[in-house]
């Protein structure tokens, strides 16, 4: 008999406060034999992510500064309202505009932090809060890995589960791997500079495709000049992070269409939504490496489940769900990827003289014919 989350909170909460197995099946109805059960799969294991002594003296920190702000403002009015000329009031308001500009980037740079730290972590998280997300035996090892990308700052780990439960929450009729897409793209979209993944989950959570024929219609159309974006951004990616070491991977629609525009933009557009990719790679010091060990390639393989990650299976790793790979993705820390993330820096550009290969080159223009045409739609709009 399956439990709900309240049930095994409950149970995790009095098997904390000392009760025996037999007094909670006499309170509950929960068999003894269903409790163990519980225990052995960590479903009655806690985990908090967040110091509360920790936010007490932020906040406490943050009233002060802002304290200050105001005073030195009430002074720096003050003084202005004199209108003297003299030498040492305008060495003194030079002096409180410094400390004024000083004390306000202080506390943007604290208010950025503390909203960096409310997006990716929550103050409690059970492992009852995964039930309907992983399978039993996976929620112990997710626990654990969650505590590991804590120790290592990992927060985008902490932000994809966060994204997978809100998700669920507001919508419990998403199937899973829609859920992986909205959770994890946005988090994919940071990590390789490419804003159209997110604009993709964007898409996928607000059109529902996955609900008819017709809406998923919608998310075609909707979504093929995502697509070519995508692609451009994706390939831009991994150019740079080849230029630092990295696998030397392309992605290409299959049967590349002509180069001349619109028309090689609008066959790329059909053979992308149908969710025909094909990599291309090179030898070299990565021949004996296989592509699916490599973050080149688990993007790809990522990539490959789009648009419909309900329908497509993947091209390298096929029995891996899209949840296993974009967990596979964010449980890994920034510095352990190969390059480090931090390494991969943009310094590929349309007009750029180092620009060099055919995919760069072709997709830019691509991306570039798409946003002329999407920016045209919006003046006649407009």
């Amino acid at each position: 008999m399956a439990y709900s989350k309240e049930i095994v909170d409950q149970v995790r909460e009095l098997t904390e406060k000392g009760y025996s197995q037999r007094d909670i099946e006499a309170m509950l109805g929960v068999p003894e034999r269903t409790q163990r059960y519980m225990k052995k799969k960590g479903l009655l294991e806690d985990i908090s992510l967040l110091d509360n002594q920790t936010t007490s003296l932020y906040h406490i920190k943050q009233l002060q500064i802002e304290t200050e702000i105001q005073n030195v403002k009430k002074e720096l009015k003050k003084l202005e309202g004199l209108k003297c000329q003299q030498k040492q009031l305008q060495n003194q308001i030079t002096q409180l505009r410094d400390r004024e500009k000083q004390l306000t980037d202080q506390l943007t740079q604290m208010v950025q932090f503390k909203k960096s730290e409310d997006k990716y972590l929550w103050e409690e998280f059970t492992a009852g809060d995964l039930v309907n997300l992983f399978a039993p035996r996976s929620i112990p090892y997710v626990l654990t890995s969650l505590k590991i990308a804590k120790r290592q700052d990992n927060t985008r780990a902490h932000r994809f589960i966060h994204n997978l439960i809100e998700a669920s929450t507001s919508n419990a009729e998403m199937p899973g791997p829609w859920l992986a897409l909205v959770a994890g793209f946005p988090i994919l979209a940071d990590d390789i500079g490419a804003p159209s993944m997110a604009e993709l989950a964007m898409l996928a959570k607000e059109l529902q495709p996955y609900r008819d024929k017709y809406l998923r219609r919608e998310y075609h159309r909707k979504a093929k000049p995502i697509l070519i974006k995508l692609l451009a951004e994706a390939q831009f990616w991994l150019v740079d992070a080849a230029a630092v070491g990295g696998y030397p991977l392309g992605i290409m629609p299959s049967f590349m269409p002509g180069n001349n525009k619109p028309q090689g933009v609008v066959e790329a557009q059909e053979i992308l939504i149908k969710g025909r990719w094909s990599p291309i790679t090179r030898g070299g010091n990565w021949a004996r490496v296989p592509l699916e060990k490599t973050s080149a390639g688990i993007l790809y393989e990522i990539l490959s489940r789009v648009p419909d990650p309900d329908k497509q299976k993947g091209k390298l790793i096929r029995k891996a769900t899209l949840l296993a790979l974009l967990s596979s993705w964010c449980f890994q820390a920034p510095n352990d990827f190969y390059p480090p993330l931090s390494q991969i820096k943009r310094r590929i550009h349309k007009d750029d003289p180092r620009t060099e290969g055919f995919f760069p080159s072709l997709y830019t223009a691509w991306k570039d014919d798409v946003e002329a045409h999407s920016n045209q739609d919006s003046s006649s709009l407009g």
